[in-house]
């Protein structure tokens, strides 16, 4: 006698998105579909163990692939590619007049926090938005440089809008470098003479990076350098 096999119906959280006001880390999603794309933004403290410098540091997925990525900083062991990967130089991040945020990890208040971060969050059906900010060293813990001010808008299901607003702290001029990790090793120039690149996967979702303020900026892709610095690596563990 054949037996009817009940199939269980899926649950879905009743949210897409959702701000873990301690940990300081948002995820925000277009759907819970298996090609749905998936937008994490870091806002928080160091942490107790795994010590990254990378406040305000983003990544997404595109239907399954880290196509604009956290390494996670590899192996535990001692090389300048496990000091690039946990760096701000490993990160979706700003450097100021080349210099990486500089945290104090054996400060306490820097690995964890009391009470909610102070940052700003809005989820709705149609975007999420999210803000925060980096007031600490560049270079080393002391230096002060400036105030960066990161705000996410991810417009579902596809558009992310990303906008940096740096504050110095002194009457010098500086310099400041956006770097944005791409999960793939060809990029393509979409227009011609314009500083907007597309990642080239072939049958799968692509990224396009396309800065909105052009005046002054110089921009260049890298992949698998090693001299002067590391630089376009995908520090992966074991």
């Amino acid at each position: 006698r054949g037996m009817a096999k009940k199939e269980k119906k899926k649950k879905t959280p009743p949210y897409k998105s959702c701000f873990l006001p301690y940990a300081g880390y948002t995820a925000m999603r277009s759907s819970w579909s298996r090609d749905a794309n998936y937008v994490s933004f870091d806002v928080g403290p160091l942490g107790n163990a795994h010590v990254h410098q990378d406040k305000l540091s983003l990544s997404i997925w595109v239907g399954g692939l880290d196509i604009l990525f956290d390494d996670g900083g590899g192996c535990y062991e001692s090389s300048p590619f496990r000091s690039y990967a946990t760096s701000a130089y490993g990160h979706n991040t700003i450097l100021v007049d080349g210099k990486g945020q500089a945290r104090d990890h054996r400060d306490p208040k820097n690995r964890v926090v009391s009470e909610p971060i102070d940052a700003h969050w809005l989820s709705m059906d149609e975007y999420d938005y999210a803000c925060g900010t980096y007031n600490q060293g560049f270079g080393k813990a002391d230096a002060l440089i400036a105030t960066q001010t990161r705000q996410v808008l991810f417009l579902k299901p596809g558009i992310v809008l990303v906008a940096d607003t740096l504050e110095p702290n002194d009457d010098a001029t500086h310099t400041y470098q956006a770097r944005w990790n791409v999960n793939c090793t060809q990029l393509k120039e979409v227009v011609a003479g314009h500083p907007t690149w597309a990642t080239t996967w072939e049958g799968k979702k692509n990224l396009v990076v396309v800065p909105l303020l052009t005046n002054g900026l110089e921009n260049r892709w890298v992949s698998k350098q090693e001299t002067p610095e590391v630089l376009g690596w995908y520090v992966i563990k074991d």
